[in-house]
């Protein structure tokens, strides 16, 4: 019991002690926003790296917990990549086959690629911070399903703006947070699960605008839901359509199958 309590603990901590540290960090001298941006997501996924460094040097030396970044083959990446972007992209494709979804217009968007940096840096300090230390600490302490249940958690409060939407768009995430977790465990790589994360923003949300990002990032093309109701969204952009809940849940089971046949090797 008391290492459950202590696992509590030390997640508590480390989240509490990150997003103080972070408040201390002032921006760099500029009009650019992007730039801004790009600084801002560097800054959080920086202080989270070196605190997650320092929480396991300190309290998990004699345990020698670690956090797998790469996986063992090169070509997961892609693979990881292009599962998440499929995530997207099937939704898309049944959507405008059903018409309910159109594309107009396209922005410009100036320095497009810091943007997708920053983009790609705030994917990655929420992977870390959702699928990292908590996560391995979890998983040890308590099980592997409590640390699924955990890192869920978290990652659907950092999307806490689909609450308002009603409960398609929430499951939707909870089951893209299990996706994630079932890409990593399955390749043994944090990279992994950052790939596919940011295949969905990026191809969803910086390309589609399709996706819940955050108000400041712009998207490239514009896209509106032409009828109302469960299949188109809700107002929640993709996440509250019930063909993305459904794509998400056969991504899992799919996933689960294949973690199963790895486990059982």
């Amino acid at each position: 019991m008391g290492n459950k309590i202590l696992c509590i603990l030390k997640s508590a901590a480390l989240f509490m002690i990150w997003a103080f540290a972070v408040s201390f960090v002032p921006d760099i001298p500029t009009d650019n926003q992007a730039l801004t941006q790009l600084w801002r997501e560097f800054v959080l996924i920086a202080v989270l790296a070196v605190l997650t460094a320092l929480f396991i040097a300190a309290f998990e030396k004699k345990h020698k917990l670690s956090i797998n970044i790469l996986p063992k083959g090169a070509y997961m990446l892609p693979v990881c990549f292009l599962t998440g972007a499929a995530l997207v992209c099937v939704p898309v494709i049944v959507l405008l086959r059903l018409e309910f979804l159109k594309f107009f217009g396209r922005n410009y968007v100036d320095t497009m690629f810091a943007w997708l940096f920053a983009l790609l840096l705030n994917v990655a300090a929420q992977e870390l911070f959702v699928r990292g230390y908590i996560y391995r600490v979890f998983r040890r302490d308590f099980n592997p399903l409590a640390a699924m249940f955990v890192s869920a958690a978290l990652f659907t409060l950092l999307h806490a703006g689909v609450f308002s939407t009603g409960f398609i768009a929430p499951l939707s995430i909870i089951m893209m947070s299990v996706a994630l977790t079932l890409i990593m465990e399955l390749t043994d790589s944090l990279l992994a699960a950052v790939a596919a994360d940011f295949a969905w923003n990026f191809v969803g949300g910086a390309l589609g605008g399709l996706v819940m990002l955050p108000p400041y990032y712009p998207s490239l093309f514009n896209c509106e839901f032409i009828r109302d109701g469960i299949f188109a969204g809700n107002g929640a952009y993709i996440e509250g359509s019930v063909i993305t809940l459904a794509a998400n849940m056969i991504a899992v089971i799919v996933l689960l199958v294949l973690l199963k046949r790895k486990w059982t090797k």
